[in-house]
């Protein structure tokens, strides 16, 4: 056992870490700490440092024996890009208990680092004596909390550092003999118990008597078993002893407490308080007690809480009046100001107003009440979490909202949530998290301080997905202000199968399973709900359950003290007869209500409505017992309005639809105005059913009732039966009648298009003045109704209208709500609504033109002006909306379109980030493509837009090597090289289920069953596992297999099968269920097998191979159906058949092709599909078969209609090959560009025409290009280690590849100016002869470093520079590799460049800064340059004379020019600093023309951009307007207009003179733009 031991890391040394280009020079680094594959702790990170020094401390629980490993990674700062493991340490805690002394530090060897190399020590210490756990853990409480905003308050409540060792070595002589306490205790609950006996009749008095019983109780178990205890606490429970002298008097004591219930209910919740100080002082053992015992303040609490009780009992006994004397034991600082309560708004939070609940009435449910208090109030070995589960109408809310009262009375209820079916703005899934963390935060100040530092920290996180959310606002909160917190902290969720419904909330159910019980637990949750389907499968066997069964619902004596309250309440209320209803009446009720409390209160509020003697009697007449609730609802709605009038039928079948089918809460007023007429004596009439007030919001008594209206099993042929699609177009046609009359633009009133809607410090109250309730109401949910009605001309034309006049509007308002994100799900429904109809192709195209237009446009509709200023003119002119609204906004940008503009499908498509593809699969109707990559995210693409469907879904920290949809298309499934396994929302990509871990080695391949509900996977660990989805525990397995399993599938149809793909060439067919071998092995191939899959019948089964052949198989007894399939010139990647066509099959291969085969005679279908150049990894098809995707290792994704076979979309760049490097010839005529796929072009400098290109020599990446100083010829370095010289005038390779180099050849320059020489860095420095390619001087190698970039002195090529990864600068002697001087402390560089004359050379100093030195001596000549925010690829001095000016280009995106001298002519003022915008990836590569005026840059985004630094025209965006997320923004800021992605690539910039490398281009005519403040001026006929 290591209980209370903790593990100190100390330092990392030896880590190997290879820079790259364009990447950090050192890493940055942190270390976690992982148990059984699951992160548990990390260390803070340290940027920068390749010995870092952390000396954090891990704690570690009493069962973490084994399982335990460090791992180092590098905290990657690019968003796009996963944290690299650089090594990996198994600790072996008991080995390390066995050498701890208080100074041993042990060294952990690294292993698994890149290249599976071992690399590096990881230093730590094992820390176990007590003394010692005590001392470091509060110096580390000061630290946090100084860290959660208590500031010097900290000092008065830890003690102070230095007197640590000293207070815990006292302790000891505190400590009386524990026979004092016991005796003490026995004595107070023996009191106790009498005070509860008697209390019963004392509502106020015995729920909390009983707590404190349970409580003493528990602690008195665990005192008789100690040794010692602390003499302090004795004094305590002496005083709790005379308090409570008082039951003495036996005789007077029930008569004492009537008289004086109030104090002696102060008495018993004061008794609480003082149980648990003392329980959490005590029954955590003596270990525990030893850190907390040091605290000044518990001396102080103790003496506290004595006072408060010894105040209390003069008040009993003097018969005072109690006012305000509970003293709670927790430390309530109240917010810190109003910034801080702001922050906490910034939760957006639901509105939990508890106001109309209900509480149990005195007497009633006690035995379950007491039952909920003890398990809150004792720990135990149950969790922290417990369940509430039971039928509707048995009582769940109403006792929820009695234990809520109970514990807010203790100063104990840290949060009360509760949701209500039909409440769906309140009832979301995705606010709970941000809900409980707000009433938190009000709760406790250290909790706040705790969230408002998470948002400080990520502003964002509100909107971050559900788990990201836990993590920062309840997780890491809570553990940081546990040690400072007294249990227990009361959290409940009421009604939780109210809460959204089983699709949207499973993410927030997999938290509750699986998360909230790891939250510290002090904090304990309360949750109810029904027993629906999915909350059982989350909940079932996880969490400790009370289950409501009709066995304990309530009692009959619950039930009649319901009955007797609320007679009496209706007695005195019309004024009946003493004795009314009578006793005999009351238990007839009873009798009837079935146990249910629902039942009884919709009984009360039927017979107080109106002539109670005759309500209850009809009632009464109805002699069986258990009169059902259903019979109850139709006597009370039959007793209580005139259903018989047809008109009133209606209206109030209209009202009920309102409340039943509403999307969100609804007021009378709304309702209302939604349906356009008054209905207040309506909802007056239904008052037995429904909670209503005027202007309040109308809700049913229970939901019972929604669900008795909607069955119509339940109530069939009853007038009030609501038909659900005959509500839904009533509440549809009345939506679409509101948007109709009140919808307008500029609805808000906005005066300046440069805000985003956040930034209106008003917009709150515009909303709420200037969009009424039920318009706000009708834009959300207008769509959400008529997806559930049916065909209906007056509909259709209502939305033709709406389309073609109000839909901008329509987006004005949801932009204004923040509801944008919801319009494409809604127009989606609204298309499939119309498609129905014959008829409409005209509406059905402008729709999907609509739907184009949203989810190409949300981003810019952050800001309501710029639906106009931004969405409207960049929509394509084939858009059918631009062309019915643009003519209205001539008062916006115009542009130079491309030729082809219309909406982009995949092939226009723009990549932020290409990266190989390595599995791709499409849903069912092909219009979304889920695919995993290099990266670790997940993305899924809309076909018909070429968009992002939702932000990349990243949790896995290596490749995902496999993806997968489930066959409804809810969900995707994927799988990682990190081993581990996610289940992701497909419309939101949200995690759902994971990660999915057992795991040890990468996870090949990944698949759903039939019904979503398992995932199977396969590993280069040789197993295969089955995981429940819901529950993300393995069901079957692991399934072992001899060798790789690289890939499985399911079979389409039961019986179901798993099969299996090993690199044993074999194959295997295993029981879902059980797990069972069917069939197998099978030897199938010669080499290994890397794919497989059934057909869709389940009768056949393909395989492919690395033996290059396709075959066949009998999907059930596994035998073969035929030979091999051959045809494929490389190793079989993928197969898949044709869905629904057991007869077709498709193989990918690393022959660049995709073949299809005729599955029964192996004879090749057509062509092989070769548009791919490079492996194509994976292929899928679209369920009905009509498309077929594939990815590629060329970073491409292509769609392919398979009826015609030609490639229809292609997820690509317009230029794949990234550019790393340029080259301006001397005499200004052309620019070289070297690329990342090994070619070349030669472009014309002023038209941007291709002259040649690309070559073919390099067989890998080019790093750099440079002309001849005669521009005659081209020297290239490249990745596969040569030199290469090529003829300018055509593009031939006139000498090479120059061999040597046993590494990458980063750079290359000619002497100058005779050019008769050729440099190159790579290992080492080698000259060669530029006529002959001889080497004449070299290998030059810098000990334990590599070169970046080397450059010749102009006029004197005896001298070289260097830049290397070690940070230094070199001057070389030329001749001998004579190092003449160097400069040490700079970054890592990959470019280095001379001024025209030779005099100084100019390099990155740091990083992203630039340093400037003379070339003769060394030394600095002026301070270096900042501005860059990342590191600088390249940098190049002016060809002037006088070389006043540099620029650089960095892997911020940016071009910079500086001015290097103090003393500048007005030209160079202007062009001092300038920054140049418009790449949309890393600059690679700058260079000067040979006259100075103009730059060129060239990027990662495949462009090559000229610059002007002395522009002919205005500039009207500004010198140097930024784009950031699509915006175009000027110098302060302001939002001037959004870009699409597929424009933004190829948009002229000022100062951009010429684009090359890009045929979609786009200039921008501003002349007609109107913006800020004018911005409404874009409306014809304000201009």
């Amino acid at each position: 056992m290591f209980t209370g031991s903790s593990l100190i890391v100390l330092s990392v040394t030896g880590i190997s870490w290879k820079p790259g280009p364009l990447h950090a020079k050192q890493p940055n680094l942190y270390v976690a700490l992982y148990r059984d594959g699951k992160e548990m702790q990390r260390t803070r990170t340290i940027e920068r440092n390749l010995q870092p020094k952390w000396e954090q401390m891990f704690n570690l629980a009493a069962d973490w024996g084994s399982g335990i490993s460090l791992r180092v990674f590098h905290d990657s700062s690019n968003p796009f890009s996963s944290d690299k493991c650089l090594g990996i340490a198994t600790v072996d805690i008991p080995a390390l208990a066995a050498r701890a002394t208080p100074e041993n530090v042990e060294q952990l060897p690294l292993t698994g680092g890149p290249a599976n190399k071992n690399s590096g020590t990881i230093l730590v210490r094992l820390i176990q004596d007590a003394n010692q756990v005590a001392a470091l853990t509060v110096e580390k409480a000061n630290k946090d909390t100084q860290n959660v905003g208590l500031g010097g308050a900290a000092s008065k409540v830890l003690g102070a550092p230095d007197k640590i060792t000293g207070e815990v070595s006292a302790i000891s002589s505190l400590l009386p003999a524990a026979s004092d306490l016991v005796s003490t205790l026995e004595s107070v609950t023996s009191k106790l118990d009498i005070v509860i006996k008697l209390g019963d009749q004392f509502a106020t008095i015995h729920p909390y008597a009983n707590v404190a019983w349970k409580i003493l109780t528990s602690v008195y178990k665990v005192v008789q078993k100690q040794q010692e205890t602390d003499g302090k606490i004795v004094k305590l429970a002496q005083t709790m002893d005379e308090v409570y002298s008082f039951v003495k008097d036996l005789d007077f004591l029930p008569q004492k407490l009537k008289a004086l219930e109030q104090q002696a209910s102060a008495i018993v919740k004061q008794t609480v308080e003082c149980a648990l100080f003392i329980q959490e002082y005590n029954h955590h053992g003596f270990g525990r007690h030893a850190v907390e015992g040091i605290w000044d303040t518990k001396q102080q609490k103790i003496n506290d809480l004595c006072e408060t009780l010894l105040k209390l009992k003069a008040a009993f006994e003097g018969g005072l009046i109690v006012q305000s004397l509970f003293m709670s034991t927790k430390i309530m600082d109240k917010l810190d100001g109003l910034e801080q309560s702001e922050m906490l708004k910034r939760l957006n939070p639901n509105d939990m107003n508890a106001g109309l609940r209900t509480t149990c009435l005195p007497g009633t449910r006690q035995k379950l009440l007491d039952e909920i208090a003890e398990w809150i109030t004792v720990p135990s070995a149950t969790g922290n979490v417990l369940w509430l589960s039971g039928v509707a109408g048995c009582g769940k809310s109403t006792i929820s909202t009695t234990i809520s009262e109970r514990f807010r009375a203790l100063d104990r209820l840290g949060a009360f949530l509760f949701f209500q079916r039909g409440n769906s703005a309140h009832s979301d899934p995705a606010a709970v998290v941000r809900t409980l963390a707000y009433s938190l935060g009000l709760f406790d100040a250290r909790f706040a301080a705790a969230i408002t530092a998470a948002i400080n920290r990520d502003a964002g996180i509100v909107n971050a997905p559900i788990r990201t959310q836990f993590a920062e606002l309840l997780l890491a909160p809570l553990q940081s202000v546990e040690q400072y917190m007294d249990g227990p902290i009361l959290i409940i969720i009421d009604a939780l199968d109210e809460c959204g419904d089983a699709e949207s909330r499973g993410a927030l159910l997999s938290l509750l399973a699986d998360e909230f019980p790891k939250l510290p637990c002090m904090f304990r949750f309360l949750i109810t709900s029904r027993r629906e389907s999915d909350i059982v499968g989350r909940f079932k066997t996880r969490l400790e359950e009370i289950s409501l069964n009709p066995g304990i619902i309530a009692s009959t004596a619950d039930i009649a003290v319901f009955f007797r309250h609320e007679m009496a309440q209706i007695r005195e209320q019309k004024n009946l007869d003493v004795a009314w209803p009578g006793e005999a009446s009351i238990q007839s009720l009873v009798r009837l209500s079935g146990d249910l409390f629902i039942w009884a209160s919709t009984a009360t509020r039927f017979i107080a409505r109106y002539r109670p003697q005759q309500r209850l009697d009809d009632l009464l007449s109805r002699k069986q017992d258990g009169f059902n609730l259903d019979e109850l609802y139709s006597v009370a709605l039959r007793g209580s309005a005139p259903w018989d009038d047809t008109s009133f039928a209606q209206d109030a079948r209209n009202v009920l639809a309102c409340l039943v089918f509403g999307k969100a809460p609804m007021t009378d007023y709304t309702i209302d105005k939604l349906l356009g007429q008054q209905f207040s004596e309506i909802l007056d009439n239904l008052a037995c059913v429904l909670y209503w007030k005027r202007g309040e919001v109308v809700r049913a008594l229970h939901t019972s009732f929604i669900d008795y209206l909607v069955n119509p099993k339940r109530s069939a042929g009853m007038p009030w039966v609501l038909d659900t699609a005959v509500a839904q177009h009533t509440l549809s046609t009345a939506c679409l009648g509101v948007l109709h009359s009140e919808l307008r633009f500029n609805i808000c009133k906005l005066e300046d298009s440069h805000l985003e809607n956040s930034q209106v410090s008003d917009l709150a109250e515009r909303l709420n003045t200037l969009i009424s309730p039920q318009l706000q109401y009708s834009a959300r949910f207008v769509f959400d109704h008529l997806r559930e009605t049916q065909s209906d001309s007056v509909v259709l034309q209502s939305l033709h209208d709406f389309f073609h006049h109000q839909f901008l509007y329509w987006l004005e308002v949801l932009s204004l709500l923040g509801h944008i994100p919801h319009a494409r799900a809604s127009l989606e429904a609204t298309l499939r609504y119309i498609k129905l109809n014959k008829n409409q192709a005209k509406l059905e195209a402008f729709v999907a033109d609509a739907v184009k237009f949203v989810t190409a446009f949300a981003p810019a509709m952050r800001s309501t002006p710029h639906i106009y200023l931004s969405a409207l003119p960049f929509a394509p002119v084939q858009s059918l909306v631009a062309q019915q609204y643009a003519k209205a906004y001539p008062g916006t940008l115009q542009y130079q379109r491309p030729v082809d503009d219309d909406w982009p499908s995949m092939n226009k498509l723009l990549q932020d980030d290409p990266t190989p593809i390595y599995s791709v699969h499409m849903s069912s109707d092909g219009s979304r493509i889920a695919y995993g990559s290099f990266d670790g995210a997940v993305r899924v693409w809309d076909v018909a837009t070429g968009l992002l469907v939702a932000p990349p879904s990243r949790r896995h920290t290596a490749e995902v090597m496999s993806v997968c949809y489930s066959f409804d298309d809810e969900q995707i499934v994927s799988g990682s090289a990190d081993g581990n396994i996610w289940v992701w929302d497909a419309a939101t990509g949200e995690p759902r289920a994971g990660p999915l871990s057992g795991h040890t080695d990468i996870v090949s391949s990944v698949c759903f069953s039939h019904d979503a509900l398992k995932v199977i996977s396969a590993s280069v660990d040789g197993s295969v596992r089955i995981w429940d989805v819901i529950t993300t525990e393995l069901l079957v397995g692991p399934l072992v297999h001899p060798d790789v399993v690289r890939a499985v599938d399911i079979s389409f149809k039961a019986p179901y099968r798993v099969v299996s793909a090993c690199h044993d060439g074999c194959l295997r067919i295993w029981d879902v269920e059980t797990g069972a071998l069917i069939v197998g092995p099978i030897n199938a191939h010669s080499r290994r097998v890397t794919s497989v899959s059934f057909s869709s019948s389940g009768m056949l089964l393909a395989s492919g191979s690395l033996d290059h052949t396709v075959r066949v198989w009998d999907g059930h007894t596994g035998k073969s159906a035929g030979e091999p399939f051959r045809g494929h010139e490389d190793e079989v990647e993928c197969v898949c058949f044709v869905p629904g066509d057991d007869g077709c099959i498709a193989s990918s291969s690393s022959d660049g092709t995709i073949r299809l085969w005729n599955a029964r005679t192996g004879a090749p279908t057509g062509e092989p599909l070769s548009e791919h150049n490079v492996t194509v990894n994976s292929i899928s098809f679209s369920a009905d078969g009509r498309f077929l995707a594939s990815g590629a290792g060329d970073t491409i994704l292509r769609v392919w209609d398979f009826n015609t076979l030609d490639p229809v979309a292609a997820m690509v760049q317009d230029d794949q090959n990234q550019i790393t490097s340029i080259s301006w010839s001397s005499n200004g005529d052309w620019i070289v560009s070297g690329s990342t796929q090994g070619t070349l072009y030669l472009w014309d400098a002023r038209s941007g025409e291709l002259i040649w290109g690309p070559t073919q020599g390099h067989t890998i990446d080019i790093n750099h290009v440079c002309f001849s100083p005669n521009s005659a010829q081209i020297a290239t370095g490249s990745d596969d280690k040569t030199v290469c010289v090529w003829d300018a005038t055509d593009g031939k390779l006139v000498l090479g590849p120059l061999t040597g180099h046993q590494d990458t050849v980063i750079s290359v320059d000619y002497s100058r100016p005779d050019g008769a020489r050729i440099v190159s860095g790579s290992d080492d420095i080698r000259i060669w002869d530029a006529g002959t390619g001889d080497l004449i001087a070299g290998p030059y190698k810098i000990p334990d470093a590599k070169v970046g970039d080397v450059h010749f002195q102009p006029n004197n090529s005896d001298r070289i520079v260097s830049c290397s990864d070690d940070g230094i600068l070199r001057m070389w002697n030329s001749q001998n590799g004579t190092v003449l001087f160097q400069i040490p402390g700079n970054s890592p560089g990959f470019s280095i460049n001379f001024s025209l004359d030779g005099s100084f050379f100019t390099a990155a100093a740091q990083g992203d800064t630039l340093g400037v030195w003379d070339a003769s001596s060394g030394q600095p000549l002026r301070d270096p340059f900042s501005g860059h925010s990342n590191m600088i690829a390249s940098v190049c001095c002016s060809p002037t004379s006088d070389s006043a000016r540099i620029t650089s280009g960095s892997a911020d995106n940016t071009v910079r020019v500086w001015g290097i001298h103090d003393q500048l002519d007005q030209l160079h003022d202007q062009l001092d600093r300038l920054e140049l915008y418009g790449h949309t990836s890393a600059v690679t590569s700058v260079q000067f023309s040979p006259t100075g005026s103009q730059v060129a840059s060239a990027s990662w985004d495949g462009t090559i951009r000229i610059w002007e630094m002395t522009p002919a025209v205005e500039i009207p965006m500004g010198d140097s307007p930024l784009m950031r997320n699509g915006w175009i923004m000027g110098s302060a800021a302001e939002l001037k207009f959004w870009v699409p992605p597929w424009l933004s690539r190829g948009l002229y910039y000022p100062r951009n003179s010429l684009l090359i490398g890009l045929n979609r281009q786009t200039k921008l005519d501003l002349s007609r733009f109107v913006e800020g403040t004018n911005w409404e001026k874009c409306a014809a006929g304000t201009i």
